[in-house]
């Protein structure tokens, strides 16, 4: 993130999201705040503990009322969990996450249960890179079956009738088939305008 932090900058200045959210920021805890704050954000950061890789970040804009609820999250390190007051509506419940490609079956049980409790909420944005390279989204199946954490994700989704917005892979690695890690999940088709890639 270090490396790409004053192209961030660039693009926050031109486009004046009101939220960021970053996945793999490889930032350890021993690095500064200081060194990856952006002028008229918040940062609210994540890094993986006991070891390099992975991590999140979250930028929301200065005046901005939230609360962080990351501390209520039981079973991942790599998660921040905020509510944002949306004037005029309900809280925007915004979840961040990364989770490792590992196949821990009760972390991820837990994960899920987990997601399952936060995705039941009114108003929620779920975003992150997921490692679930096995989900069709578009026809709505899970291609591995000794994968059982796509299978249960894409279930939980259906369940829950979240709209999952990415329509394009976000992984494209030479030799392997590309697939869609990154995700954006929200009750209603209708709450996000458009998903592109830079």
């Amino acid at each position: 993130m270090l490396s790409k932090l004053d192209e961030l900058k660039i693009h926050a200045c031109e486009l004046s999201p009101d939220i960021i959210s970053l996945t793999e920021t490889c930032l350890s805890e021993h690095v500064d705040d200081g060194k990856v704050t952006m002028p008229g954000y918040q940062l609210f950061r994540k890094a993986r503990e006991g070891r390099q890789g992975g991590g999140v970040a979250t930028y929301v804009k200065n005046g901005l009322t939230l609360l962080d609820k990351t501390d209520k999250l039981a079973c991942t390190s790599e998660a921040i969990w905020l509510s944002i007051k949306v004037p005029g509506a309900s809280n925007l419940d915004v979840l961040k996450l990364y989770r490792p490609p590992r196949r821990d079956p009760v972390v991820e049980a837990s994960l899920l249960e987990e997601l399952e409790k936060i995705a039941s909420r009114s108003d929620i944005l779920i975003v992150g890179d997921f490692n679930a390279p096995h989900i069709d989204w578009g026809a709505a199946c899970a291609h591995s079956s000794d994968l059982i954490f796509n299978s249960c994700l894409l279930s939980m989704t259906l369940k829950l009738f979240l709209t999952q917005h990415v329509t394009f892979p976000t992984r494209m690695r030479d030799g392997q088939q590309s697939s869609c890690l990154d995700l954006i999940l929200t009750k209603s088709q209708d709450s996000i305008d458009e998903v592109s890639a830079r």
